[in-house]
């Protein structure tokens, strides 16, 4: 080789090394942490997640040097997210389903980070059961989904995924297969939270068995429990309870109840089981009362439907109850017509549901 071109090579060489011994390190993660005792752990980088424990690095030198209890952290903000991740998240919110599935399994596809493959796990599989709401038949993806999750022992939504699966058996009628979920995660689940879910799950079996006292006990020991410390899980709590209440006749406590949820929830998803369970309350209180008194009970359940039909369409599975009970509520009042009309909305929206095959029989 030319001596001329290869001390050329030489220098080209020299100065490419030091270019890159120059170059800035790649930027590492900066996430945030919430503790439960109000703390905020900023610019840390979260080296692993489970359903036990959170490991930070807090030094950046990328190995962890701090743990916390998953039952002392509330929040976790990870920096570097994922343009499709965020794309999958913002989709999920919006009930778009089918797009944010292709966004996850997107954001999951190049690498990354670990948490973004397990996040993207369980809401890929929460996507399948929110669509099996209108679709009966995504339920059986949606359970396999949720049980390949529960291979990843280290999966921090394992717990999460348990109680859905739960959730899912018990629609679709296994009340064995649902009462073993629950069970399971009511003895297994680390954090104090998805324990009390887990009860939650078992008081709604004592319901599907129509054994409502033993239900109400039940909700009672969740709703304590969560109260002032777990928010929704308060509120999901206390709307079982008030439909125990219902189911033994004590139309009074239960509106108390679930009037009182109105005024304070803002999660979308618990207000429409509200709305919905204080509809089931006229609505049954009406079969109970003088038969000259019925009527306004049937208007108030109607209006209550009504709202949810209107305002919490997005909320599928209360969404078509409502249009099935707001249909048979006109036809209480007498007005045919109207019943027709929401059963023919109901059928075509949700024709695979037991709701539209009720409308069917009339």
């Amino acid at each position: 080789m030319n001596r001329g071109i290869l001390t050329a090579l030489v220098v080209l060489g020299l100065l490419a090394a030091e270019s890159a011994a120059q170059a800035p390190a790649p930027a590492r993660p900066r996430d945030i942490v919430r503790t439960a005792d109000r703390k905020i752990l900023s610019n840390i980088t979260v080296i692993s997640e489970t359903p036990t424990e959170v490991r930070l690095d807090t030094t950046g030198n990328g190995k962890a040097d701090k743990t916390l209890d998953q039952n002392d952290v509330t929040e976790i903000q990870y920096d570097q997210v994922p343009n499709a991740y965020r794309q999958a998240e913002a989709l999920y919110r919006v009930s778009n389903y089918d797009k944010a599935i292709q966004m996850f399994r997107q954001a999951t596809a190049g690498g990354g980070r670990r948490w973004v493959k397990d996040y993207s796990a369980y809401y890929l599989a929460m996507c399948l059961a929110r669509k099996s709401e209108s679709d009966p038949n995504q339920a059986p993806l949606a359970i396999r989904a949720f049980e390949d999750l529960l291979k990843n022992r280290n999966n921090r939504w394992r717990d999460d995924a348990r109680y859905q699966l739960g959730n899912l058996q018990l629609v679709k009628g296994d009340r064995a297969g649902a009462k073993t979920a629950f069970e399971t995660l009511a003895s297994s689940a680390h954090k104090q939270e998805m324990k009390l879910t887990a009860s939650v799950g078992l008081a709604d079996i004592l319901m599907a068995d129509k054994k409502p006292a033993e239900a109400l006990k039940r909700y009672d020991t969740v709703v304590e429990g969560a109260r002032g410390k777990f928010p929704d899980l308060f509120i999901t709590a206390t709307v079982g309870k008030a439909q125990a209440q219902t189911a033994l006749g004590l139309f009074a406590n239960a509106k108390a109840f679930l009037e009182g949820i109105l005024k304070t929830a803002k999660n979308k998803a618990l207000l429409a089981k509200a709305h919905t369970a204080l509809a089931d309350c006229f609505y049954t209180e009406a079969g109970a009362v003088d038969p000259k008194e019925a009527p306004a009970s049937y208007k108030a359940a109607l209006n209550q439907y009504l709202w949810v039909v209107v305002v919490y369409n997005n909320e599928k599975a209360e969404f078509a109850k409502a249009l099935y009970y707001a249909g048979q509520c006109w036809k209480k009042l007498g007005d045919e017509k109207k019943a027709r009309e929401l059963f023919k909305e109901l059928q075509s929206k949700f024709g695979a549901t037991r709701w539209a095959a009720m409308s069917r029989r009339g």
